[in-house]
């Protein structure tokens, strides 16, 4: 594991780098769609600041540790909450657009693909840090935790942490597991862009696929390890029953007349 890069969290320096990449392909993708990049780019960096920022009081509200006894900057460099950043762009959105001669909805499903690469290249950076683990695992892809890790530090003196060795037993690498769904995401919204039938259908489906992958891996998480957050699974159960029943419901709707 590397928990520090180049002085900084590892997963501070990723989710830089998801940020910026992410960014650059959602330019790439909007042009693709029409959307000039000199009107565009500065939008991403709106929505982009929008998205971080969510992620970041969410994270504060379920745990607010880290602002109360390792001060603002060590808070601002850990714990980013995905949900948190989808619930802002959702809230903020109409406004950002409302001063925009874009259409929100066709912008946004141009991007929505960028979003699903920018999943897979931060958490990495997780995987790196040792956070996000999942619950013990006797497949061949288990991962055991060294000594440094944010897994072996959180687990220290349960039964998933072997003392003498300097690491946990093997684990489910959920941050890896996210990874390659966000990866999966992002093709999958590639190749459906020009099979929508009304504008923010890319933007249901990325919610559809996002949601249903989170209740997929957050099935494998131990809540006891995460009572900042224990209804995690349940919430996005939910998102995933409601987006899923939405888009079917859309999906009928506008199903071509039969002559």
């Amino acid at each position: 594991m590397y928990p520090v890069i180049f002085g900084q969290p590892s997963v501070f320096v990723f989710w830089g780098l998801a940020s910026l990449l992410g960014s650059l392909l959602a330019v790439l993708f909007a042009r693709q769609e029409n959307f000039p990049p000199r009107q565009s780019f500065p939008l991403l960096l709106v929505i982009g600041l929008v998205f971080l920022l969510g992620t970041k009081v969410h994270a504060w509200i379920a745990s607010p540790f880290p602002i109360a006894h390792e001060g603002w900057w060590r808070a601002l460099q850990v714990g980013f909450h995905f949900p948190g950043g989808l619930i802002a762009i959702a809230l903020v959105s109409p406004l950002i657009f409302r001063w925009s001669s874009f259409s929100g909805l066709r912008f946004m499903d141009a991007i929505v693909p960028a979003i699903g690469f920018a999943i897979a290249i931060a958490r990495i950076g997780c995987f790196l840090n040792g956070c996000c683990y999942g619950v013990a695992c006797d497949l061949p892809w288990g991962v055991e935790f060294p000594r440094g890790s944010r897994a072996f530090a959180s687990l220290f003196g349960s039964e998933w942490v072997v003392t003498h060795l300097h690491q946990t037993v093997p684990l489910h690498p959920l941050q890896l597991y996210f990874a390659i769904g966000g990866l999966l995401i992002g093709l999958a919204l590639l190749w459906f862009r020009k099979r929508r039938r009304f504008q923010g259908q890319s933007v249901l489906l990325f919610v559809v696929l996002w949601a249903w992958l989170k209740v997929a891996v957050e099935s494998l998480r131990d809540p006891s390890f995460m009572p900042v957050t224990p209804h995690l699974l349940e919430f996005g159960l939910g998102i995933a029953v409601i987006a899923t029943g939405l888009w079917f419901f859309l999906l009928r709707k506008t199903r071509p007349q039969s002559s």
